[in-house]
């Protein structure tokens, strides 16, 4: 099923998601969407990893790992970034990227139709 706000796909939960769901409710009232967000609360934060990085919504992060980055506003395209530090340890974390350019974006700023220079 499409996820339109996290723009990616996602599976209905499995039997053992249910229980799991449901197990994690705050009330311990058997309700499957409160046990659901319960545990996605969980995984949204952010926490450090043996050795260095991160890890965040059941993804694990590293220094010079390529990410995208979400843009603001929302309707515009993801950015490409590669993680140059982790300070996972500091409360918030800091996460310090470098952006890189897409091909069509430079193309789009060159002086010359079909001339693409690293100096744009």
């Amino acid at each position: 099923m499409w996820n339109e706000e996290e723009s990616s796909f996602t599976d209905l939960p499995t039997e053992s998601d249910i229980d799991s769901a449901i197990a994690s409710c705050p009330e311990r009232v058997p309700c499957v969407p409160c046990g659901l967000k319960a545990q996605q609360e969980v995984i949204a934060q952010m926490r450090p990893l043996p050795g260095g990085g991160f890890s965040q919504f059941g993804q694990n992060y590293h220094t010079l790992d390529f990410v995208y980055v979400k843009p603001s506003p929302p309707d515009s395209r993801y950015k490409i970034a590669q993680i140059a530090k982790i300070e996972a340890m500091k409360t918030p974390a800091l996460v310090t990227v470098v952006y890189f350019g897409r091909y069509d974006d430079i193309c789009k700023k060159s002086p010359s139709p079909g001339v693409v220079s690293d100096e744009v």
